[in-house]
């Protein structure tokens, strides 16, 4: 009898399930880019969590997408919906709150795929960890996010400089203990390189900052590699090198102030200033 009624509630979770799914294939979706792009997201997500027997998962994130695709808010998930464990809740909040943190309304507006992208592996990352099993399906959300936020927090923002002048800043990460551009770095140096296509007199400042662990020493070094590297890939791009200034800090500057020996993503970068 028990064996009949998961088999009849198995049953009804996949018929009802693809309704929801079905319709959000055939919307047209509305609203912002971000929402028309978020409901695209739900859609893979969706699809994916359907292709893996997790009917009531895709049925939850189709219905998500349809919420995006009729023009209406959503959000990341939240934590306390989810039954993970403490050392995953942790890590889960935390990335939650560098979400909503990158995620101002000028960046979304200028890269909703991208902010979209960060919400999909997000609740990707949360799903599967409720799963608690297949490693490599919890790491592979967990780096998709991980990418999309780092890319997201290198998004080009206008800021004022001290003395009012309007400048335009950009950021590239490092990976830890390296002064190597990753795939994003490459994309925000070109980034720069597009915005000062054609221009004369501006100046560019490099700040180049490490996370705090390793030796002082060391780290001043680093910071100064890494704004070394930047440069030289600017100057590739055509950005007469008498026009790049390079400074190094460091541990002494974090984006995200930690305690010592604390491997900090956000803290690993060059802070590139146009002005």
């Amino acid at each position: 009898m028990t064996r009949l009624l998961c088999i009849t509630a198995l049953l009804f979770l996949a018929g009802c399930q693809p309704y929801s799914l079905q319709e959000l294939r055939n919307a047209t979706p509305t609203g912002s880019e971000f929402q028309q792009a978020l409901a695209k997201e739900y859609l893979q997500l969706a699809a994916a969590e359907e292709a893996n027997y997790s009917w009531s998962n895709s049925w939850h994130f189709a219905d998500k997408g349809l919420t995006a695709a009729y023009g209406n808010d959503v959000g990341p998930e939240n934590i306390s919906d989810w039954n993970v464990s403490e050392e995953s809740r942790v890590a889960l909040e935390e990335a939650r709150d560098k979400l909503l943190t990158a995620l101002k309304p000028e960046i979304v507006e200028a890269q909703p795929a991208l902010a979209a992208r960060a919400y999909r592996y997000f609740d990707c990352w949360v799903a599967r960890s409720q799963d608690g099993w297949q490693q490599d399906r919890i790491d592979a959300c967990k780096q998709g996010f991980a990418e999309a936020l780092e890319e997201l927090n290198a998004t080009h923002a206008p800021m004022a400089s001290a003395d009012g002048v309007d400048t335009s800043s950009y950021i590239v990460f490092f990976e830890w203990n390296r002064a190597a551009l990753s795939k994003s770095g490459l994309k925000v140096v070109a980034a720069v390189v597009d915005e000062l296509s054609g221009q004369e007199g501006y100046e560019i400042i490099l700040n180049g900052h490490t996370d705090t662990t390793g030796l002082e020493r060391f780290n001043l070094t680093l910071s100064k590699k890494r704004a070394e590297t930047v440069a030289r890939a600017l100057e590739k791009g055509g950005i007469d090198p008498d026009a790049i200034k390079i400074f190094a800090f460091g541990e002494s500057d974090p984006r995200v102030p930690t305690a010592d020996n604390v491997n900090e993503p956000q803290n690993r970068r060059v802070e590139i200033f146009i002005e």
